[in-house]
């Protein structure tokens, strides 16, 4: 723990944090949604999406590049689809909408989708995921960002650190699979709070114009850019879970663990999807949003 920490009520930091968006003109309601995502970054451990990010909005809004009321326009629509313009308006706000908007259809049509376009930064993508579950679905949320990451073997940042977020609703109902996390081996917010602790950065994480490490905070914060990297390994086994997640759901949750391996016989009938039709299983498709139950698999990767 830093010296000189100081604590503080978190109904005390909501009340600070919600004042002063409104105080930037964000109307009551919708300063309360911004606020809350921020806070609850800081409550799950994400100090880089937290309530220190709030002089990035303030700044962002006093220039006008967000817009503190939220024009939520519905351009497009169909029974399970929708594409929503969002005027710039407050991301945490337009987040929340765009998730109730899926959630109502989804529990219409079994699966929703809903697209935003011009939209702004909406603090952590786990927020989101978050609100699925809770209604006893799976969520899934993805964004763009500008370009700042360089792929693997360049030195050029042509992509976004563009995160995703996955949730599920588990059998313990307290503790939901989460999944959020940027598709570049770091993002910038974990620089600025390297920079507020004065702490170096890791080697690998960002490189210079010559593809040299660089470990300086404030020299990544200037413009060098986090590159994309093989080494963030914990990555690629969470996205398996989440892949084996929504495969489980909408196949009525076959087993995974253990699964029978195909063995092909001198004259096979459908070879592949015999393993996958015994235990009685059935093949239809939902017909509604259907929550999965993967805590014990999950347990069987913490203990191993």
């Amino acid at each position: 723990m830093a010296e000189g920490t100081c604590f503080l009520p978190v109904e005390k930091v909501r009340q600070f944090v919600t004042g002063v968006f409104a105080a930037l003109g964000v109307p009551a309601g919708d300063a309360e949604i911004a606020s809350d995502v921020l806070v609850t970054a800081d409550l799950f451990g994400i100090e880089s999406h937290g309530i220190g990010r709030l002089r990035y909005y303030y700044d962002r809004l006093k220039r006008g590049q967000h817009q503190p009321v939220t024009r939520f326009e519905v351009v497009r629509e169909g029974p399970a689809t929708a594409l929503v313009d969002a005027h710039h308006g407050m991301g945490q706000v337009i987040g929340v909408r765009a998730m109730q908007l899926a959630i109502d259809k989804a529990r219409a049509c079994g699966m929703a989708s809903v697209a935003v376009r011009n939209s702004t930064h909406y603090g952590i993508a786990g927020y989101y995921p978050l609100m699925a579950v809770r209604s006893g679905m799976i969520g899934l949320t993805c964004t763009n960002a500008r370009p700042a990451v360089a792929p693997t073997f360049s030195i050029h940042p042509m992509l976004g650190t563009n995160p995703l977020a996955f949730g599920a609703p588990t059998d313990e109902e307290d503790c939901p699979f989460l999944f959020d996390a940027a598709t570049s081996i770091v993002q910038r917010g974990k620089y600025e709070v390297l920079e507020r602790e004065g702490k170096p950065g890791t080697a690998g994480w960002a490189i210079d114009r010559s593809g040299n490490d660089v470990n300086d905070p404030a020299a990544v914060l200037g413009g060098l850019e986090a590159r994309l990297s093989e080494s963030a390994s914990q990555k690629p086994p969470a996205l398996a879970c989440h892949i084996r997640a929504i495969v489980k759901a909408h196949r009525h949750g076959f087993p995974a663990h253990p699964i029978e391996p195909i063995v092909l016989k001198p004259n096979p009938s459908l070879p592949v999807l015999q393993p996958l039709l015994k235990g009685n299983a059935s093949v239809e498709a939902p017909s509604r949003a259907v929550p999965v139950r993967p805590s014990g698999y999950l347990n069987q990767i913490s203990r191993d």
